[in-house]
């Protein structure tokens, strides 16, 4: 069976950024404790619903997102199964993007103070608690990075070429998430969190393709189309899905 965009694929839903409905549409939960310290709040994609937005973080024909680190187990000690992801963001529109969130956070968050801090604050004063989601550039990262929660239960694909500018993948494990691979993402937007003086955006993986890291080519061609063939069931043997896609010439720089 064919599958029209990559938003179909069986289990993984994920949204374009770019063809996301109004954020006004979502909505937000009471503050509870956190795990560790602080509270949280969970973000919901529509009122009435349970489920996390979702967002797919790289769109048809756009660089992809770099793991110059690869993926960061917890912290030792720490109370938390999730892994980081830092993924460097090179893309004006998906900054743009990501800005967007930012503001619109702020903007909830200073309606809602007294709920939400406790207190009334203007909005030059909840811009100051805020944490952006992007990280500024510095002398050793050179690039705005985005930080990816990584939950025991993500999906990672290892992506392989097939036939003619076409790609396959299958199911691997976080170790495939190795420095400097270029990979596309499928993020919720679960919640926000409050500690002392600080507020910011929780993004928690659910999908990662992992593309092959070429030596001399830190990144892969452009996509022009892209489509997700599934095959047959046949007995004995695990379905396999492919993306099947159209190159343009030559590799794109990250």
């Amino acid at each position: 069976m064919e599958k029209a965009q990559m938003a179909a694929a069986p289990d993984a839903p994920p949204v374009l950024y770019s063809s996301l409905g109004p954020l006004s549409s979502w909505s937000f939960g009471e503050p509870s404790a956190a795990r560790q310290s602080g509270r949280v709040i969970s973000i919901y994609a529509s009122p009435g619903e349970k489920t996390a937005p979702l967002l797919q973080l790289v769109g048809d024909g756009d660089p992809p997102l770099v793991a110059p680190y690869g993926i960061s187990p917890p912290a030792e000690g720490s109370a938390s199964d999730r892994s980081n992801l830092e993924l460097s963001v090179t893309h004006e529109p998906l900054k743009a993007f990501l800005s967007g969130l930012d503001s619109f956070f702020r903007t909830v968050a200073t309606e809602k103070c007294s709920a939400w801090f406790s207190k009334t604050l203007r909005a030059e004063e909840v811009e100051l608690l805020q944490r952006p989601l992007l990280s500024k550039p510095t002398n050793r990262v050179p690039h705005e990075m985005l930080r990816v929660k990584v939950p025991p239960s993500v999906r990672v694909w290892r992506v392989r070429p097939s036939g003619e500018g076409g790609w396959a993948y299958s199911l691997g494990a976080q170790e495939d998430v190795t420095r400097g691979c270029p990979c596309w993402v499928t993020v919720s937007v679960s919640s926000l969190y409050f500690l002392p003086r600080l507020f910011g955006c929780t993004l928690t993986a659910r999908d990662i393709l992992v593309f092959p890291v070429r030596e001399g080519a830190p990144a892969f061609p452009f996509l022009t189309t892209v489509r997700i063939v599934e095959e047959k069931e046949e007995e004995g043997r695990t379905p396999q899905l492919s993306i099947v896609a159209s190159a343009a010439q030559g590799p794109l720089s990250s």
